[in-house]
Parts: structure tokens; sequence; C-alpha cells
């Protein structure tokens, strides 16, 4: 299983020290570039921790070791189908179907983020505030789960 063995490559690179990301980071972005990944997420995630770590040791080797951390999920995502994700996790005794809502969830997040983006460029504005995001979103999830309680479905 592709999953058991991510996981097991994210522990293995926890393990090692930072001063081998260097040398691994290369393979993974390569595999990564084979497997024709969206950088863009990967990037968007990668920005603030980046940000954080130059105030740390060590800083361009943790932000390699973060970046290679997220390429394996990003690549595993890229090699399976949603519903494969979802019996494999099944299998390993995490609940898929919470993936699959999750994964469903980040789509409609990430197509009001980007009509508040619209919305902020066309009013001219420098800084757009979160708060109408968040207000949807947890609206949102509010909705779904008075929506999946009154069904009497369960996540067990």
């Amino acid at each position: 299983m592709m999953l058991i063995f991510v996981l097991a490559t994210v522990v293995l690179l926890s393990l090692l020290p930072l001063d081998f990301s260097p040398y691994y980071f290369p393979l993974i972005f390569v595999f990564a570039a084979a497997k024709r990944v969206d950088f863009k997420n990967v990037l968007l995630l990668a920005v603030p921790f980046s940000l954080l770590s130059f105030f740390l040791p060590q800083p361009i080797e943790r932000t390699l070791y973060f970046l290679s951390i997220l390429l394996l999920p990003a690549i595993y995502m890229k090699t399976k189908s949603l519903h494969e994700i979802k019996n494999e996790l099944s299998s390993i005794g995490i609940n898929g179907d919470m993936f699959l809502l999750s994964v469903e969830y980040s789509k409609i997040m990430a197509k009001k983020i980007e009509k508040n983006s619209i919305a902020k460029k066309t009013r001219k504005g420098r800084f757009a505030s979160p708060l109408p995001i968040f207000h949807f979103l947890f609206r949102r999830a509010k909705a779904l789960s008075l929506s999946i309680e009154s069904r009497g479905y369960t996540f067990l």
C-alpha cells in the first residue's frame, strides 16, 4: 500500500538530521514534477512556515525539509483517486468518509477565497478581511453537520 509507504517515508525523513534535507529534497522534487503535482498549493502552504523558519537555526534546511514533507502527500494524492485513498484509509482504521468530506469542503473553500480575492480587486482594496470567508466556512460547516445528524449518519 502506497499510503503506508508515504507515512513510513515521512517518519524516516523526520528521523534524519536536517543536514540531509538538501540531498533528498531534489529527489522528491523531481519525482513530484514527473507526476505533475500542482506546486502552487504546496508553495502556498509552505510560505508561512518558510517565513517563520528564517528565525530558527538552519532556515534553508528546515524549509527544504518542510517542502519535502508537503510534497509526499501531494504526490500520493496525484497518483491515486479519492476513492482509492478512502479505501486505503479505511483499511488502516482511519475514517475515509471524513477524508472525502474534507476534500470536497476544501474545494468549496478555495472557490470562496477566489471569489473574495476577485471582489477585493474590483473594489481596489489593498487588504481583504478574512472574516467573510470564516463566516461562510463556519455557516457551511454547521449546515453540513446538521444535515448529517438529521439523516442519522454517524462517523464511527
